[in-house]
């Protein structure tokens, strides 16, 4: 005696678990951004607050277009040590830099 079982719709149920983790993948990408984006404002220098608020997402990662952020980031405010973007993004819970943690352009 022998059983067959066949299951039907599986190829269904693969695409809405692909489409519900690739979901899951997007909320918890843009709330750990949101969370990199807050954490860069408190510890960026302030004078007028230009660069503090510039931090926002992007659907690659983070961005400043603020032109001066990187002699911020080089040192150049007594408010906050050299490397002050790189300290903070590497201390970061779930955060594992791979290549370039910040592009200058």
């Amino acid at each position: 005696m022998s059983i067959k079982v066949t299951l039907v719709g599986r190829r269904t149920a693969i695409r809405e678990m692909r489409k519900d983790l690739h979901a899951e993948f997007a909320l918890k990408t843009a709330l750990k951004k949101k969370e990199m984006v807050s954490a860069l404002r408190k510890v960026t220098p302030v004078d007028t607050g230009k660069a503090r608020d510039g931090w926002t997402t992007t659907a690659t990662g983070l961005a400043n277009p603020v032109k001066y952020i990187d002699r911020l980031n080089q040192g150049s405010s007594k408010q906050a040590p050299s490397f002050f973007i790189q300290r903070t993004l590497l201390t970061q819970r779930d955060v594992s830099p791979s290549g370039i943690i910040v592009r200058y352009k």
